[in-house]
């Protein structure tokens, strides 16, 4: 029996923010401390995860949302810090946050609506817009040992243009692991 593929909304980033990302990848030494560094091509800020949906499925709710969001108006975020889910000294996930948006907030409440309306689980855990950096911690000293502290404010803030809604699909045990496979474009 063929298994679902596990599938995503999210909103793609820019060279600038991939760069930023390896960049803090190294001064970290996240190879040493962490199982999963993110490859730059699977960076991405995730709306709502749609779990295992069978294709038919998967295309119908997407012609849908397109119909939903159209015409979304693009905006900026400004990602101006690195954070971690878990203990502060060996957190569990390192991402980059953007600054509170109210065109984000905005997008993410018509994704979940969209997502509920369709009769699919909607999240109930508060939304933390991120950018996974590394995850699945297996060092057993502190991830800042250069005399960071949890949150790290960058000193040059990066401008992300969101231009894009895209819905990814999840391969397991390759890099890159997500690929588009939809994408809506905002109106300028």
């Amino acid at each position: 029996m063929p298994v679902n593929p596990h599938l995503f909304i999210g909103l793609p980033v820019n060279e600038a923010l991939k760069a930023c990302a390896l960049k803090w990848q190294r001064n970290l030494n996240g190879h040493q401390h962490y199982k999963r560094l993110m490859h730059p091509d699977d960076l991405h800020l995730t709306l709502a995860f749609l779990g295992a949906t069978p294709d038919t499925d998967a295309a119908l709710l997407w012609e849908d949302f397109k119909q939903h969001v159209r015409g979304f108006q693009p905006f900026t975020l400004c990602f101006d810090r690195i954070d971690g889910f878990g203990h502060p000294d060996h957190p569990r996930v390192l991402y980059l946050s953007p600054k509170p948006s109210e065109s984000l907030t905005k997008i993410k409440h018509l994704t979940d609506a969209h997502i509920q309306a369709a009769g699919l689980h909607v999240s109930y855990k508060p939304f933390h817009p991120h950018v996974t950096l590394m995850k699945k911690w297996q060092g057993n000293e502190t991830v800042f040992d250069k005399g960071y502290s949890l949150p790290v404010f960058l000193e040059e803030p990066v401008q992300v243009g969101m231009d894009q809604i895209c819905l990814y699909r999840i391969h397991p045990g390759k890099t890159p692991s997500y690929e588009v496979t939809g994408i809506i474009s905002g109106s300028r």
